[in-house]
């Protein structure tokens, strides 16, 4: 009976400590490690987002994002994913490719397999920006974070869809990057 006892600890340990991983081993394109935390937002809607610029997708050219990860704490009015194409760093949401409203878990990851006709095509002229919109009536902590150093593009911020800026520079000492994650194959 003991070994018995035994085994499901071990199982059980095992399956849970899995589940929390797959976001670390499946998803390979990403600036931000483990989460740590999500910062306080007021009610409003909140742009997070993530550059790969074009030294950072360059391994992954004829490549294709087929999935994405992101972690979030607790659960906005409404969700929405976004992937644009861009060439330019100061306009971010230069050429839409994707748009979906979407349910999310808090305290959680949340994953959005992209439908084939879907894929984001990876090529070495253009970067690739993600981004989460959340719309929240309350002021709550959604959108995951680790616990930095900060990298170039992982942590960029805004209230419009248009102004963005490094999260760093509108919350001073807050050195996060967002659990925003792609899976490229």
């Amino acid at each position: 009976m003991n070994n018995f006892r035994l085994l499901f600890c071990v199982l059980f340990v095992f399956t849970f400590s899995c589940k929390k991983d797959k976001a670390l081993k499946q998803f390979n394109l990403f600036y931000d490690s483990q989460n740590v935390d999500a910062p306080l937002r007021e009610p409003g809607n909140h742009y997070f987002g993530v550059l790969f610029n074009n030294n950072t997708l360059s391994e992954y050219t004829g490549q294709s994002i087929k999935e994405i990860a992101f972690y979030t704490k607790d659960t906005p009015d409404q969700t929405t994913l976004r992937i644009y194409r861009t060439s330019d760093d100061l306009l971010l949401t230069d050429q839409l490719l994707y748009s979906e409203n979407v349910d999310v878990k808090s305290e959680s990851w949340n994953y959005i397999s992209l439908s084939e006709s879907d894929f984001i095509d990876i090529d070495n002229s253009s970067q690739i920006f993600i981004s989460i919109r959340t719309a929240q009536t309350t002021s709550q902590s959604v959108m995951g974070c680790d616990g930095g150093p900060i990298t170039s593009g992982a942590n960029l911020y805004s209230t419009d869809n248009v102004n963005y800026y490094s999260f760093i520079d509108l919350e001073p000492g807050v050195n996060v990057n967002w659990n925003i994650r792609a899976f490229v194959d």
